[in-house]
């Protein structure tokens, strides 16, 4: 979409209020596209999600996630089956679901 925006003439002219629809319009097609996404990705079975704190800086994010994921691929199959079904004694929701703030 935005290669065919800057292709129109009413882009070449400086129209400003073209412009200003568009990234509207590309704003709200790119929630719904992500809203989809994620619709998809929770029905995949196979599709683990990986919670994210975002009250902390971004090293610390990464360093969490990574510590995360490290932990969970060092599980055995049914430990890790287990631990994505088991609830979190402080949300009370299972790891798989822990995406939705």
């Amino acid at each position: 979409q935005a290669l065919e925006y800057l292709q129109r003439s009413d882009a070449k002219n400086n129209d400003h209020e073209s412009l200003a629809a568009f990234i509207d319009n590309f704003a709200t097609a790119t929630r719904q596209y992500a809203k989809k996404q994620m619709q998809w990705f929770r029905r995949d079975d196979d599709f683990v999600f990986v919670p994210v704190r975002m009250d902390c800086g971004k090293e610390e994010r990464a360093s969490e996630a990574a510590s995360l994921i490290s932990n969970m691929c060092k599980l055995s199959a049914a430990n890790f089956e287990a631990e994505l079904a088991s609830s979190d004694g402080e949300e009370n929701v299972p790891l798989s679901a822990r995406t939705k703030v």
